[in-house]
């Protein structure tokens, strides 16, 4: 893939969006059927907000091209987020960091402290993979409401996105009473708060190295850490299978 994410769908709220804009230049809308997003809601601000703040990675402006430094899919989230209005230096200052957990692939997650200077409390902020966080969670966020957490739809939603050839991270949260992360706070009770999902476009010389590889007779084996389902729309993208 060219490994350049972009956010292209959210959902929170049982609601969806469509993100526009390419790369990691942070200019584009929020659409809900077709039509623009004029203001963010709470459900949606708060998926914006754990993707910028549980997150190690920053964009660079450089004679008005944009890049990340870090990871390309933290890149893609704080992207998303400054679409949707984040404004970086009061976040900053608002959610200081006092922990962290980083990804690690068998975790399949990544996790951080801030303490909220204007309520005087520590979240917790987790992100990854769809079936470890609904593991964790109890609850959902639904705009202001905090209710029992639907599994079943999420599940869906993030299915139907990876059936699509986008990698999904799930945004989840919790209040706690401790500066650090410990195993006991990462059991259970977490809030799921949304999704967001990516696309990363396979390389043009990969799609025609592919066909040439079969027109030859070799036989491809694609080896990736991604979602089944998104790993099987990427492959049929490229021609690996055509089922």
């Amino acid at each position: 893939t060219q490994n350049k994410m972009s956010i292209t769908n959210i959902c929170c709220s049982h609601r969806s969006y469509t993100v526009t804009g390419d790369g990691y230049e942070p200019k584009g809308d929020f659409k809900e059927n077709g039509k623009v997003v004029d203001s963010v809601n709470n459900s949606l601000n708060e998926v914006l907000k754990i993707g910028y703040l549980c997150n190690e990675s920053y964009i660079v402006n450089k004679d008005g091209y944009y890049s990340v430094n870090g990871d390309p899919t933290e890149g893609a989230l704080i992207v998303s987020a400054i679409k949707g209005g984040i404004d970086e230096h009061i976040l900053n200052k608002q959610y200081p960091r006092v922990d962290i957990l980083p990804f690690e692939s068998d975790r399949q997650y990544m996790a951080t402290v801030h303490k909220d200077t204007q309520n005087d409390k520590y979240i917790l902020y987790l992100k990854g993979s769809i079936e470890k966080t609904l593991d964790i969670c109890s609850y959902e966020l639904n705009d202001n409401t905090v209710q029992a957490i639907d599994k079943e739809y999420i599940l869906k939603q993030a299915h139907f996105y990876a059936s699509q050839g986008l990698r999904v991270l799930a945004m989840v949260k919790k209040d706690i009473s401790t500066s650090k992360i410990t195993d006991e706070v990462l059991q259970d009770k977490f809030i799921f708060v949304g999704l967001q999902a990516m696309m990363d476009p396979p390389k043009e010389e990969a799609i025609e190295a592919v066909k040439e590889s079969i027109e030859a007779g070799i036989n491809i084996i694609m080896i990736t850490g991604d979602h089944v389902l998104t790993a099987f729309s990427i492959a049929k993208m490229m021609s690996i299978v055509n089922k």
